[in-house]
């Protein structure tokens, strides 16, 4: 009967919080995309000053908004830990910022802090032309220097954290 009660505080909690963003705080970490699973994030824990042992005894759970689970609380360390692959261009697209909203639930007494991963790009995908392979037939007599421009390159890294993809050869 007691657990029923204490689920039923926690739903009504959870629903009032995600409606009226309601929340204590907010824990923000910046991470680069294509970390391995199980890799540490940060420390929520020390983040936030509590001790490792409240995550357990208040029954901490990270809860998704939107969004699939990407990562996940240890409690016995309070490290938060990716645990599945993130792909920025799979969740953003092109934006030029890609946030991932998740709220840390404390069930003991009940709380709620906004939890946000920034993603930054790693620049992993290579420029594509449209053309496999450019031929360029050239006389002896071209000078040294001169540009040759090419067709654009599609870059699916292309954004704030990218270099921009080659535009023309150059005659060495």
């Amino acid at each position: 009967m007691d657990q029923r009660v204490n689920l039923k505080r926690w739903l009504r909690f959870l629903l009032f919080s995600l409606l009226f963003g309601v929340s204590f705080g907010e824990v923000r970490y910046v991470l680069p995309e294509e970390m391995q699973r199980g890799s540490v994030i940060g420390n929520v824990a020390r983040d936030l000053g509590l001790k490792v042992t409240e995550l357990d005894a208040r029954r901490v759970r990270v809860v998704a908004e939107g969004t699939s689970q990407l990562c996940e609380l240890d409690t016995a360390s309070g490290n938060l830990l990716i645990s599945q692959r993130i792909d920025r261009e799979e969740l953003c697209a092109q934006a030029a910022v890609c946030i991932l909203q998740y709220q840390l639930l404390f069930e003991d007494p009940l709380q709620a802090y906004s939890l946000v991963l920034d993603i930054t790009d790693i620049n992993d995908n290579s420029p594509v032309f449209a053309a496999g392979e450019i031929n360029l037939d050239l006389v002896e007599s071209t000078v040294l220097g001169r540009r040759f421009p090419l067709e654009g390159a599609h870059d699916p890294d292309l954004g704030t954290n990218s270099k921009n993809p080659c535009c023309c050869v150059y005659l060495k």
